[in-house]
Order: C-alpha cells, then sequence, then structure tokens
C-alpha cells in the first residue's frame, strides 16, 4: 500500500526522502505569508538561491490548487515543528468511523498528522456521510479546494482504487499568527488509483477536497480584523458530487506502460471544474447569515483562451473533454469561478483555549499501531 512519502507527494515532487519544516516570510506565488511548507534538506544545504516548496493543503481559498512553488531560499524560515516525516502514519482501515474522531483528533494534535487509506467499496460508500458529521463538530468549516478529474481507469487487474484521507493539525495548513485561537484541523481527502500512484511518487487522482475546521475564526479567516478567506458554507451539490466519485467502481482498462517518474518542473496549477455544477443551487447556499453573495461569475478557457463567460449558472458549451491521458494532472481545459460577497463576523462564543505548547519540545509522541480508527 502507499507510504507515506507519496501520500504526502514527497517522492513525487520533492524526490527526496528526507525534508524539513518552514513557513514563508512573505506572500509568494499566491501563497500568503505565513504559509506553512516543506522542502527538501538537501536542496536547502546546497545554498542555490531556491528550492522547490511544497505546500500539503490549500493555505488559503485563493491559493487552492497551487501545491509546488520554485521558491527563494530567502522567503522560507526554518521551524521547529514536529517532523512528520517521523511521525506522520499511514493505516489502512475498512471504513472511517467516525465515532472514533475524537480519538483520532487526539492523535493528530500530538504528532501533526495521520492518513487513513480505504479500499473496499462498502467503507467508501459511507465516507461522504462520515465526513459530513465532522463539520458538526466545529464552530466553522470550509471548503479550500475542490477538483473532480476526468474518469480514469484501472490500469490492470491488478490495480485498485481507493480513497485518502489525510488529517493534519492546523499548523501544517494554514498561517498561524494567532496561537492562543488554534483549535482544528485540515482534511484533505482524495479518491485515486493504486499503480499510478506508487509509479509517480505521488497521489494520482481522481478528485481532491480539502476541508479546513476550527473552532475559532482567526488564523482561518480573520488576521488582526482583517479577512483572510470567506466564511461560507460547504455547498451540498458539491459533497453530492463528491459522494459518487467517492463510490464509483473503476473499470480496468487496457494496461499502460507509464512514462518515466515525476516531472522535475512545478506541476500545472490544478483547476476545479465540473460540467454538471449547479451555480444557481451554491449561490443560494452561500447566501448564510455572515455571507452576501452579491455576483459570481464563470469564465471557462482552452489553452488559455477564454471561450465562454457566463454568471449564474454553467451552459452546455462549458462541456469538458470526456478523456484525459494519463500524464495529464491538469487538463488545458478548465474554468474559473469568481464571487464578490458581503461579511460580517459573528461572535466567537468559543472559548480562548490554551496556549499552543512548543511543539518541538521531544516528548514521545503515541505509536499509532496501538490507534484504532
Amino acid at each position: 500500500m502507499l507510504d507515506s512519502n507519496t501520500i504526502l507527494e514527497v517522492k513525487g515532487y520533492l524526490k527526496c526522502e528526507d525534508y524539513s519544516h518552514g513557513i514563508l516570510s512573505q506572500e509568494w506565488e499566491n501563497w500568503p505569508c505565513g504559509t506553512p511548507i516543506i522542502y527538501s534538506t538537501a536542496d536547502m544545504d546546497k545554498n542555490r538561491g531556491s528550492v522547490d516548496a511544497l505546500s500539503l493543503m490549500a493555505p488559503s481559498q485563493r491559493a487552492g490548487g497551487n501545491w509546488l512553488n520554485r521558491t527563494p531560499s530567502s522567503l522560507i524560515v526554518p521551524v521547529n515543528m514536529k517532523p512528520l516525516k517521523k511521525n506522520h502514519k499511514v493505516l489502512t482501515v475498512d471504513h472511517f468511523d467516525f465515532d472514533k474522531f475524537v480519538r483520532l483528533r487526539e492523535y493528530v494534535q500530538d504528532v501533526g498528522g495521520l492518513s487513513l487509506v480505504i479500499e473496499p467499496s462498502t467503507g467508501r460508500n459511507k465516507l461522504v456521510d462520515e465526513i459530513r458529521k465532522i463539520g458538526n463538530t466545529f464552530n466553522y468549516k470550509s471548503l479550500f479546494y475542490y477538483s473532480p478529474k476526468s474518469p480514469q481507469q484501472l490500469n490492470g487487474k491488478d490495480d485498485r482504487y481507493i480513497c485518502v484521507l489525510t488529517f493534519l493539525d492546523l499548523s501544517y495548513c494554514v498561517p498561524i499568527f494567532n496561537i492562543r485561537k488554534v483549535d482544528g484541523l485540515g482534511l484533505s481527502l482524495s479518491g485515486t488509483t493504486v499503480k499510478a500512484s506508487e509509479h509517480h511518487g505521488r497521489l494520482f487522482r481522481i478528485f481532491r477536497a480539502d476541508f479546513i475546521y476550527s473552532n475559532f475564526l482567526d488564523n482561518i479567516f480573520v488576521t488582526d480584523g482583517v479577512e483572510v478567506n470567506s466564511l461560507v458554507s460547504i455547498p451540498n451539490d458539491i459533497l453530492t458530487n463528491m459522494e459518487g466519485l467517492v463510490r464509483q467502481e473503476l473499470k480496468v482498462g487496457p494496461e499502460k506502460k507509464m512514462s518515466a517518474s515525476a516531472k522535475t518542473k512545478s506541476p500545472k496549477r490544478e483547476r476545479a471544474y465540473d460540467k454538471n455544477y449547479s451555480f444557481e443551487q451554491t449561490m443560494s447556499e452561500w447566501n448564510t447569515t455572515h455571507v452576501t453573495l452579491e455576483s459570481i461569475s464563470l469564465k471557462t478557457f482552452d489553452e488559455g483562451n477564454e471561450v465562454v463567460a457566463v454568471s449564474g449558472e454553467t451552459t452546455e458549451d462549458e462541456a469538458a473533454p470526456e478523456e484525459m491521458t494519463e500524464d495529464e494532472a491538469t487538463p488545458s481545459y478548465y474554468s474559473t469561478a469568481s464571487y464578490n460577497a458581503t461579511w460580517q463576523s459573528p461572535e466567537i462564543t468559543s472559548s480562548d483555549g490554551n496556549e499552543v505548547p512548543d511543539s518541538s519540545d521531544g516528548n514521545e509522541v503515541p505509536d499509532s499501531s496501538d490507534v484504532e480508527f
């Protein structure tokens, strides 16, 4: 089954086994100041002026889809976080049981991160329902990124379709400026095929969704009284679409000879696109107590040229191509959505919580072999 460095995409993008943690001292390539990143320790030691830096989750709603950047070394501040290369574990389970979420959350807070791999259809069929329950345990939640891709096939009879849930403590996900108000986690959910993922050293995804959960507005939605992300509900039609992708059974296609391992250059920015997506329904859901949506627009591009621009809902002209070659992580045909909204900060009813302890204290972390999820 897939190992930690494949699920975190260290093998495919950073091409190393030893990596370090850092944060950005200023905004870079749509990553906000303070974005937590990982980078090759050996590349940084070579002092070449820049290194490939990888974001494990979408650090903001605006930065969704931008996972890898060639980043000036001068902008990276090393931090003494608990190293995921030592503590991140991968567990293969039959299903995700929400009744054990409290224990899972405690474990993630202790070690930094944990990934669950689910293959059986019986476990995948219940997955989205269990994820809905997670949102009910936090004051605030948001979908930072969602990208369904073109239909894929299994690469031979020995290939498998699995779902991977990676839970990360917030300090590994988003910029943290107020350590007294950190109480939550990030969840990256992906559907992927095993053989291509093993070959490329990164998840070869059918879809990806990044969720952020928090009991505080600070850090996630507000920094020093300034809105940094929009407080919007997770649209039900996206969850329904995701449920269909999670439940699907991929057909076995002809076994393909895979190309060389992951490309050395930075991947294209991924774009979310779903030809069945209903913006009309989304607008009704985004008009919540705290957000008033004023307008929304959709633009569709082909090889960088705008071919369609609409507002309110999609049109038949926007159908995406039905097939995508194996190495096309991002099609040349994509859509972007934008909206204007007014936002008002609600009262924070949760407690201030305790200050986050220093994660570099060297204390022993729990053994994941003793944890059942």
